[in-house]
């Protein structure tokens, strides 16, 4: 007998089967043929759910934005204080692994699918820090009504952070060494120490957060995932 799925059922029966098939193959390698074969759909069915591959993707992407956006939302509702807040969802990643999804999809093209993948990213980037720095805002509003900051401009400042801290510690673009990246971790802190109006230390004892694998999972200079 055949078995009748919900439409979201069946939706995220394909999104789950195309974000696998990306991670082994690489994006550019997979076809729509390949994502139909894997769930056993017909190329009608396929078609009535998305327009096409790269609408799959533009789904996946906001699926793991979601998630993120959504354990930070959980942070900011917790009993933790604002700087354990911070400490949450900056320093500690915790929307990281959203992104190495992202990046999987990616993996195995060389430079076939540099244009596809600079593209995919860069609409994750834009997306995360858009959507994530209101949260990262109500934060540091609650650091400053507990004297903690001083800043008028808690959504900007989030998303200056976000746009620095997000970029310079990402191991696929910048090969630091692990003395270079200590020492540009210490000057991060530093900058958002000014920048939030924090007393000169508060975040100093963060340092020890940023073991080396968070940004380089394979070790410190770089490398393919």
């Amino acid at each position: 007998m055949r078995i009748v799925k919900e439409p979201e059922e069946r939706k995220a029966e394909i999104l789950d089967a195309a974000e696998k098939l990306f991670a082994a193959e690489g994006y550019e390698r997979v076809s729509v043929n390949d994502i139909i074969n894997a769930v056993g759909l017909s190329k009608g069915a396929f078609y009535y759910y998305f327009k096409s591959k790269e609408e799959v993707l533009d789904e996946i992407i906001e699926k793991r934005i979601s998630n993120g956006i959504k354990r930070a939302e959980e942070i900011l509702a917790s009993p933790l204080s604002p700087l354990q807040k911070c400490t949450e969802i900056i320093f500690a990643q915790q929307l990281r692994g959203e992104y190495e999804h992202i990046l999987l999809a990616f993996q195995n093209e060389g430079s076939v699918g540099i244009r596809s993948r600079s593209a995919a990213l860069k609409k994750y980037e834009i997306q995360y820090i858009i959507r994530l720095s209101p949260c990262i805002g109500k934060i540091i509003e609650e650091g400053v009504e507990a004297g903690l900051f001083s800043t008028s401009f808690p959504v900007e400042n989030a998303q200056m952070l976000l746009c620095v801290g997000y970029n310079l510690f990402d191991w696929n673009y910048y090969p630091w060494t692990e003395d270079e990246a200590k020492v540009k971790i210490t000057a991060f802190l530093v900058a958002m120490e000014r920048i939030l109006g924090a007393k000169a230390g508060t975040f100093s004892e963060l340092q020890v957060l940023f073991p080396g694998d968070i940004f380089y999972p394979n070790g410190y200079g770089g490398g393919g995932v």
